[in-house]
């Protein structure tokens, strides 16, 4: 079980196991109450991205997922569940998009209830770009990367409610990165260079994700071995070494921003209790049965 993205307290998560029964959720950590959301089983799920969005206008939390079409290339269906309706829809009128989301990955943020995704397009190429779907609309838009800057050396993260690239600038030092910061205007798709961070000493660099608050989450892997986590503070360039999480040995794969919620959604019921529910299907008792016993683990991770 993987998380699949938060919104004001409501986590969405995924099982990569099974793609034959339900296997997406939503859970409240704060409240352990969660809800099992089954898969239309008419339709191929595999190698699905899964993102959570908030539609605002109707106050509705939305599942969003991104299924590649077998052997269609570069082109995916999207799919939208409805938790007020209770009820999956297919969006955009031709059914299908020219993206394709990176493998093993689901929405690497969510910025004011919009999922984004990393992707590309083999039909140009194997030309990458990121996108994000309004769950108000349904609308698919894409976006490039800052011009002139290799998609390689860039991490997308929510900075506040932003989206944001860090572009890592190797110097001319052995093992001595540089960060640029550059936040995009999300009407025009434009970038604006806000910052220069650094210098790091360090192998190689990865940056998962920026705290609510702002810091800049800096993974560094040195030359002697260790693996270093640090707390960057991009406007005043402090940065603090984190021992602490480093004694919980986290996985900085997939995270995002959460905040605590005592939101219960309609459908939701307290972790361990699914047994009792005499109108919920066989197939959503097996998977909460094989799953339950997993929220405690991925709370704590």
């Amino acid at each position: 079980m993987v998380l699949a993205g938060s919104v004001n307290g409501i986590v969405c998560v995924t099982n990569e196991i099974d793609f034959a029964e339900a296997s997406v959720g939503l859970w409240n950590p704060s409240r352990k109450v969660w809800k099992a959301i089954e898969l239309p089983r008419t339709k191929s799920w595999k190698n699905k991205s899964v993102g959570l969005g908030f539609d605002s206008e109707t106050n509705d939390y939305k599942v969003i997922c991104i299924v590649p079409v077998p052997h269609g290339g570069s082109w995916s269906k999207i799919q939208i569940y409805s938790n007020n309706q209770d009820m999956w829809a297919q969006c955009n009128l031709d059914g299908i998009v020219p993206f394709r989301p990176q493998e093993t990955l689901h929405c690497k943020f969510v910025v004011n209830g919009v999922p984004y995704w990393l992707g590309h397009n083999w039909n140009l190429g194997d030309f990458q770009f990121f996108a994000r779907v309004n769950p108000c609309t349904g609308l698919f838009q894409t976006f490039q990367f800052p011009q002139d800057v290799n998609p390689a050396l860039v991490d997308l993260v929510k900075l506040r409610e932003s989206v944001a690239a860090l572009v890592k600038c190797p110097s001319k030092y052995a093992s001595i990165i540089s960060v640029d910061l550059y936040l995009m205007d999300e009407k025009c798709g434009s970038w604006m260079k806000l910052y220069c961070i650094g210098s790091f000493e360090c192998d190689r660099m990865w940056i998962p994700q920026c705290m609510g608050t702002g810091e800049i989450v800096i993974f560094k892997s040195m030359h002697f071995g260790d693996n270093v986590t640090c707390f960057c503070n991009p406007d005043t360039g402090h940065v603090f070494h984190n021992t602490k999480i480093e004694e919980f040995d986290s996985s900085w794969f997939m995270s995002y921003s959460h905040v605590e919620s005592p939101v219960c959604l309609s459908g939701m019921m307290q972790i361990g209790m699914e047994h009792r529910d005499k109108n919920k299907d066989l197939v959503s008792k097996k998977w909460a049965s094989s799953l339950s016993n997993d929220f405690e683990s991925v709370l704590h991770l």
